[in-house]
């Protein structure tokens, strides 16, 4: 159970790691926010997935939709939700209950695709995984005994229709928040790798240059296939 517990919390640090990063991006959207509604402080909504709720935040440290409220002076709506895919994005925005104040916004910032492939993935990981292991001790175990082409082979087939399903789904999005909000200013935030990890990570002896360039090809590999959906987002018109 103590082992079991260990790797709960080093997934845990996992999460507030990706979660920060996140934040960085929040400051990104943010001066296009500015632009936007810089003589115009109307409702600003944000929707989606942990990004934009702050899954992973301690008590009292600020949410995407803080930093876009300190640096509008704006109302700002958060309706973001851990975990929604872009199907459940899609679910939301046909709820005449919950959708309301995203037909009266004036600036709709959406931060959503990023767990259409996680889960899939993690769902994956876990035919791989040995006891009391978490996600990122898998991935390690695996680069350590030189599968990163066997994983990428197996993450291929498990992300192939979830991938498709995702860049399909942006277009109706999009779709529905016009018929909602036809005059409001649309904000579609691109998604971050997150298994890019910061260089210090790696000074640790434990890390060969094989565990490196294991981890290289894996985080290459995740990083174009989420541009997969970076650029189907970019493509709306």
């Amino acid at each position: 159970r103590a082992e079991r517990r260990a790797a709960m919390v080093r997934d845990l640090a996992l999460i507030r790691t990706w979660a920060a990063q996140a934040l960085i991006l929040a400051a990104q959207v943010s001066t296009l926010v500015m632009q936007a509604s810089a003589a115009d402080d109307g409702a600003i909504v944000v929707i989606g997935d942990s990004i934009a709720s702050g899954q992973g935040l301690k008590e009292g440290e600020a949410a995407y939709a803080d930093y876009l409220r300190e640096y509008t002076g704006g109302t700002v709506t958060n309706l973001a939700v851990s975990g929604y895919k872009t199907g459940d994005l899609i679910t939301f925005l046909d709820d005449s209950a919950k959708n309301a104040p995203v037909a009266s916004a004036k600036i709709i910032c959406v931060s959503i695709g990023a767990n259409d492939l996680i889960d899939p993935a993690k769902e994956y990981f876990r035919t791989l995984q040995q006891e009391d292991e978490g996600i990122m001790d898998t991935v390690k175990r695996l680069a350590k005994e030189d599968k990163a082409v066997q994983l990428i082979s197996g993450l291929t087939k498990a992300l192939r229709e979830p991938r498709k399903t995702a860049t399909a789904n942006f277009t109706v999005i999009l779709e529905k928040l016009r018929a909602l909000n036809p005059d409001a200013r649309i904000i579609m935030q691109t998604i971050y790798n997150p298994a890019e990890m910061p260089k210090r990570y790696f000074t640790s002896e434990k890390f060969t240059e094989s565990d490196i360039k294991n981890y290289n090809t894996l985080c290459t590999y995740v990083g174009n296939n989420l541009a997969v959906l970076n650029k189907a987002m970019q493509a709306l018109d």
